[in-house]
């Protein structure tokens, strides 16, 4: 159906990593120093840098990042891991799920 009906033309936008992106914007709206985490996630490579770091791919990264995002209190994986030792002003923001990293 077109979409013209509604109102006018529709744009898709991809963000990327924009979930870290509007965490990123949190942090600095609540003055948490996280200058590697937000360089990183507002240039959109953020999974890259992970993906380095541990030794995988960008998708698989960005896979175990974004279930890491999601899971249940208690999930454990490499990635969150990485994450939480790579950015542990990040991991320790009151209420991110991240919170329950293991030291």
């Amino acid at each position: 159906m077109p979409s013209s009906a509604l109102c006018g033309s529709l744009v898709e936008i991809d963000l990327r990593n924009s979930q870290f992106l509007f965490l990123a914007l949190l942090l600095k709206e609540n003055g948490i120093p996280a200058t590697k985490y937000c360089q990183l996630a507002e240039s959109g490579k953020l999974y890259d840098y992970l993906a380095g770091r541990a030794g995988v791919s960008r998708p698989e990264a960005k896979g175990g990042l974004i279930t890491a995002l999601y899971a249940k209190n208690g999930f454990t994986s490499p990635i969150k891991t990485l994450f939480g030792k790579e950015f542990p002003e990040v991991a320790k923001f009151p209420g991110f799920i991240f919170n329950s990293i293991p030291p």
